[in-house]
């Protein structure tokens, strides 16, 4: 199965870590956070 790497920019540390764990159990995958 295919996943899409992702990069997350945001300024909110918490915002971004919470999009991160949404992410990773959507079948994508999360490269960073900026």
């Amino acid at each position: 199965m295919i996943k899409l790497r992702i990069l997350i920019v945001e300024d909110e540390p918490v915002i971004a870590e919470n999009i991160s764990m949404y992410l990773d159990n959507a079948d994508f995958e999360v490269s960073g956070i900026a």
